[in-house]
């Protein structure tokens, strides 16, 4: 039997790894089918673009309201062409996230790491359900770390021009991602001396900047100002009557680096726990290579950033942090371990094994958190006697352990995740905001002018003129919100728009305080598949009860 080459010898750990990303990932689509909210906002811009109609939210109004202009750009392209925007977004996605982890596994073997560690420095980033959300959920984030990826795997191979493209293909696709650009500036520092290395650097921002002042240009001229509107927008409605000082944003920026939404708070803090511990070794581990450990300081920057930001308020603007953090804690594992590394894994092995049980049978172990301490005092006096009877066969025992345990948590926490991104997808996305957004199509004249928050499914569908309570679109809103003025009824003075879409409760509210500015409108339909309104509460009720109130003279 003929011997199988080295390469494919080298090759199948980390390919099993991507074999099971892209499972996890189309398992994921096809029983959720879930997509973002926001992610309509861009598919409407790009089927305006597509048609015509400039780039624009709103025909003959352009306005920078998309941070994603590439992506635009692409499914702009892709309409043009008579696709599915929606299925190529998400195909997109898909293919992206996966490329982004394949990119990474080629890296790090470009960088000397045994299959093996190659192989755990993926897992993570594999097994994440919030990753999977991501990449099929046709937002921009997985296009993102693609070219992230990109840009780093030219300056580890030394390519500085390369780099610089790539980077500036990043900032089309979000500008805010610039932070990224440390890690392949450290790779190219650290390959090269004198004058090379000076050279390399200034290869790949002439590179960089080449490839996006042609949007900055274009943007300046086109919309008068190169930064998002939605920056200024989500900044107003969200962060300006925010209380809360840097610290404490911190700490909620800390609380989104987890892979998964579904666990208790103390399920969160035992697993965020292990992960960063797990990310400092695996630096420590790669302290010799700033290509990796940079990952570190990178995704605390990018913390500090949004916590000054006050910019906390969505978990996918953490996802590049995320994203290091995991691609670390994965290598983390790959090392050998310390004692105290041990204690620590052991004693989470065990808290997750009792959790897990305790869930299965209906009764969840809400004091995880608690138990940790316990159960790593009693791993230790375990583990010390076993390595005593075993040597080193016990720890690479704890290491498969480990490796079976991720897998099965991913079993159970992403079907778990699956199960209630399936629930918000059916019932507020597709009966409850897309049904609004057809009736309108349906029964208001075209340019009727629609005032209300959530502008993704029911513009799409919709094709109405939108004023947004937010102000994504709606710059007179911001300029309100700058002003003080954050009651949703002043800026229904102020726009008079035809039509309202608003919550069941918040109409039920006004109603019942009589407020004058309902007077000028008539109740036309509710859209409640949850049965909100009649006193059902189940999870997403409320978000997926709308009421549509027409000015009056004006109802259809």
């Amino acid at each position: 039997m003929a011997a199988v080459p080295a390469p494919l010898r080298r090759a199948w750990l980390p390919g099993l790894v991507l074999l099971l990303a892209l499972i996890a990932r189309l398992a994921w689509v096809l029983f959720t089918g879930y997509t973002f909210e926001d992610a309509f906002i861009t598919f409407r811009f790009a089927r305006n673009l597509s048609e015509g109609q400039g780039f624009a939210f709103n025909p003959g109004e352009p306005i920078y309201g998309t941070t994603t202009p590439l992506l635009t750009l692409v499914l702009a392209a892709a309409s043009w062409l008579g696709l599915d925007v929606v299925g190529t977004a998400t195909f997109l996605g898909v293919m992206a996230g996966l490329g982004a982890l394949g990119l990474w596994l080629h890296g790090m073997r470009r960088l000397g790491a045994a299959p093996g560690a190659q192989a755990l420095g993926g897992l993570l980033l594999a097994c994440a359900p919030l990753l999977w959300q991501m990449d099929g959920g046709g937002m921009e984030t997985p296009l993102v770390l693609l070219l992230m990826l990109a840009a780093w795997l030219a300056a580890v191979q030394g390519r500085s021009g390369w780099a610089g493209v790539w980077l500036g293909a990043m900032l089309w696709t979000r500008v805010d991602t610039l932070g990224w650009a440390l890690l392949p500036v450290m790779a190219l520092w650290g390959q090269q001396q004198g004058r090379a290395r000076w050279r390399s650097l200034a290869r790949l921002f002439v590179g960089m900047f080449a490839v996006y002042l042609p949007w900055v240009l274009f943007a300046w001229a086109y919309f008068g100002s190169p930064l998002p509107y939605t920056v200024l927008a989500k900044w107003a409605a969200y962060a300006q009557p925010d209380g809360q000082g840097v610290g404490q944003h911190v700490l909620l920026g800390l609380a989104r680096l987890r892979p998964f939404h579904v666990l208790g708070s103390n399920w969160v803090i035992l697993s965020q726990g292990l992960l960063l511990i797990l990310a400092v070794r695996g630096a420590w581990g790669w302290r010799r290579t700033p290509a990796v450990w940079g990952l570190l300081p990178f995704a605390a920057l990018e913390v500090l950033r949004l916590a000054w930001q006050r910019a906390t308020f969505f978990d996918r603007y953490f996802v590049p942090a995320l994203w290091a953090v995991l691609a670390l804690a994965g290598l983390g594992l790959a090392l050998p371990f310390s004692r105290l590394l041990r204690t620590l894994l052991g004693g989470w092995l065990l808290t997750v094994a009792a959790g897990l049980f305790l869930t299965a049978i209906g009764d969840p172990l809400w004091s995880a958190g608690l138990l940790w301490p316990i159960f790593c005092a009693l791993w230790a006096a375990v583990e010390r006697w076993l390595v005593r009877q075993n040597g080193n066969a016990w720890a690479r025992a704890q290491l498969a352990i480990l490796v079976g345990l991720v897998l099965l948590a991913t079993w159970h926490l992403g079907r778990m995740e699956a199960e209630g991104q399936r629930w918000v997808q059916l019932y507020r996305h597709e009966r409850s905001l897309k049904v609004v957004g057809l009736w309108l199509a349906d029964n208001v004249p075209a340019d009727a002018k629609v005032l209300l928050e959530p502008i993704g499914y029911v513009g799409y569908f919709s094709r109405r003129v939108l004023r947004d309570e937010v102000g994504l679109v709606t710059p007179a809103v911001v300029q309100s919100k700058l002003a003080g003025q954050m009651d949703v009824l002043t800026y229904l003075d102020l726009l008079r728009p035809d039509y309202w879409v608003l919550h069941c409760d918040d109409a039920q509210r006004l109603q019942a305080q009589r407020a004058p500015a309902l007077a000028e409108y008539q109740f036309l339909v509710q859209i409640d598949p949850l049965q909100f309104a009649q006193g059902r509460r189940v999870p997403s009720g409320r978000e997926a009860c709308y009421e549509v109130w027409g000015r009056l003279g004006l109802a259809p």
